[in-house]
């Protein structure tokens, strides 16, 4: 009996230190289990956008369990590997995403099309070997943050599909020795392609990029003029970012000036600048057919609620012209019956005075 009762309590104790120790809930029919159980998301509200806060939570996947009218989630210091096409179903409104710092080597097709708010990504410091092309297709998207990933040649953005929303790109810290392709994103404005392996950039590279005005390619050391031959590449893009007026960001200067080579011989930039003139003649083009296509719903709208006003105005003028009428005739018949009253009082009276001049005589 003694041993019965020994062997209870102990039982009791180890099941009990097992639920202090890791907590769990059944949750859609399966057991959710969680290093730090007592920790959930956190919500606030600002800049006018409704937040979620799961830093630092151990999750391994998102949560789905939030606020479906968030517009930014903050992921960033998790455990999440892997992304599915029903991992952001719940939250179309979502404008700011940031998964910085997790696992993810994996992101399945059509993960991103619930998310056509999306303007701002970061996936820094994960295991992806590209820039996502899902994010690429996302009408809205402005910012795309791929930096400390080990990507493979060209990022992944040959053959990507095009973006004229995408105005700052970050592939920093990526292992890359090619500057990737970019003739896709016409509209950037900001690129950061430091802390690469980059052994030259040509004009012709960046002249596809024609609204380019920030450009990080610090901390690229084989883009010395020292490393890279005749020292004709330096030259040619340091020339190519003067006369675009191209800032280079952290301070970064291209030390071009030599006395050993000779820079007359290193050619012109023609085929960059006919490259930059397509790229501004297409900007210009998309720009005038998006302002013409703004005009003409504004002609619509105007057209669509000019008609029935139009008929409104003319429904009250006949209306009012129709009581106008109505009074005049009311008026008319009125001064008639009046005038018919006023003439048989009148016989009536011419008779009273016949007949009473009658009886006197």
């Amino acid at each position: 009996m003694v041993l019965h009762t020994v062997y209870i309590l102990v039982l009791l104790l180890v099941l009990f230190m097992i639920h202090s120790t890791v907590p769990f809930s059944v949750e859609s029919g399966h057991f959710n289990m969680k290093v730090r159980g007592s920790q959930r998301c956190s919500y606030s509200k600002g800049y006018g956008m409704m937040s979620a806060d799961c830093y630092g939570l151990d999750l391994t996947e998102i949560p789905q369990n939030l606020r479906s009218d968030i517009e930014l989630l903050q992921a960033t210091h998790n455990r999440i590997r892997e992304l599915y096409n029903d991992s952001f179903k719940r939250y179309p409104y979502l404008k700011i995403l940031y998964l910085d710092d997790n696992m993810i080597s994996y992101i399945e097709n059509g993960t991103f099309d619930p998310l056509e708010n999306l303007e701002v990504i970061r996936l820094s410091q994960n295991a992806l070997d590209r820039v996502p092309a899902g994010v690429l297709q996302l009408p809205n998207i402005r910012k795309i943050f791929v930096d400390n990933n080990r990507l493979v040649s060209g990022a992944g953005l040959v053959g990507a599909p095009a973006s004229d929303s995408l105005v700052s790109l970050t592939i920093a810290q990526c292992h890359l020795e090619e500057l990737p392709p970019l003739d896709m994103f016409p509209n950037l404005v900001e690129l950061n392609v430091s802390t690469n392996n980059l052994k030259r950039i040509l004009p012709e590279q960046l002249a596809s990029v024609c609204q380019l005005q920030l450009l990080d390619i610090s901390r690229n050391p084989k883009l010395s003029q020292h490393l890279s031959g005749d020292g004709c590449a330096c030259h040619l893009l340091a020339s190519w970012i003067a006369d675009k007026n191209i800032l280079l960001q952290a301070g970064y200067r291209l030390n071009c000036t030599s006395e050993v080579h000779d820079f007359t011989r290193c050619g012109n930039m023609s085929e960059a600048e006919e490259i930059y003139d397509a790229c501004i003649s297409s900007v210009i083009a998309k720009a005038k057919a998006i302002q013409a296509r703004t005009t003409w719903i504004l002609v619509v709208c105007i057209v669509g609620t000019g008609i029935p006003a139009v008929a409104l105005i003319v429904f009250c003028f006949c209306r009012h012209s129709k009581r106008k009428k109505q009074k005049k005739g009311t008026a008319v018949n009125n001064n008639i019956l009046e005038k018919g009253v006023s003439r048989t009082e009148e016989e009536e009276g011419t008779t009273t005075d016949e007949l009473l001049e009658g009886k006197k005589s």
